[in-house]
């Protein structure tokens, strides 16, 4: 019976500070093992499409530490991609968070689940966000040539954007988007296999990326269907 309290106390614990699941983490930093120079086969990284297009990591300017991503000259619709390939069986919402310089070309940014289909794409400029199909274009008008913090939350169950922020810094204005549908007519999972970047058309004006990271946020309610379903399975065992 001691055990069993003890477990469950543990279990219950477990859950009650189960915030997030880390899924995807990336800075670009020499400790992760990133060098200077072209990204393509770097820690996981590949490339999208077959035409000559620059995407590198360097050290002229980061979000934090030393080393960032930097997109220029691309051809549109050619990018980078990096398998990830985690199960999210509860549809748990997903947490996708980075920091970018967002330049005056749009970049898109796409989640697809773990066989191919899309979950969202998403561009950013300077001057505007885009979100297809519904398309919506809010309007940004923020400075091309500082650093961003953009963090979004994915309801998958319910196909909206449940949060899409953008900030300058800790204590600077935020950009807030709430509730934006978003299409799933490619019948993305909730599942992430895959997270793609890529200029959205061919220019030369540079880009900068840091910070990548993809949670799994899971709701109360399924912690708890977890906790009850770990109590009645230590019951068992009693």
């Amino acid at each position: 019976m001691k055990k069993v309290l003890v477990l469950t106390f543990a279990l219950l614990t477990g859950v009650a500070f189960a915030e997030s699941v880390k899924v995807f983490s990336c800075d670009f930093e020499a400790g992760e093992g990133f060098n200077l120079g072209s990204v393509y086969n770097q820690q996981g990284w590949y490339r999208n499409g077959e035409n000559f297009n620059f995407i590198f990591v360097t050290n002229n300017v980061s979000y934090s530490g030393a080393q960032c991503l930097c997109f220029t000259n691309t051809t549109k619709g050619v990018g980078i991609s990096h398998d990830i390939s985690y199960v999210n069986p509860y549809s748990a919402d997903v947490l996708f968070s980075f920091a970018f310089i967002p330049g005056t070309s749009f970049v898109r940014y796409q989640l697809f689940d773990t066989e191919g289909k899309r979950i969202k794409k998403f561009a950013i400029q300077s001057s505007m966000i885009t979100f297809d199909n519904p398309w919506n274009a809010p309007a940004l008008n923020i400075d091309p040539n500082s650093w961003y913090f953009a963090t979004i939350r994915l309801d998958v169950k319910n196909n909206v954007f449940k949060t899409f922020e953008i900030s300058k810094d800790a204590a600077g204005d935020v950009i807030s988007l709430q509730d934006i549908p978003f299409d799933t007519s490619e019948g993305g999972s909730g599942d992430i296999g895959k997270l793609s970047l890529s200029k959205e058309w061919t220019d030369t004006e540079p880009t900068f990326i840091d910070d990548i990271n993809i949670d799994l946020v899971p709701e109360p309610a399924s912690l708890g269907l977890l906790a009850f379903a770990g109590l009645f399975f230590l019951r068992k065992r009693s």
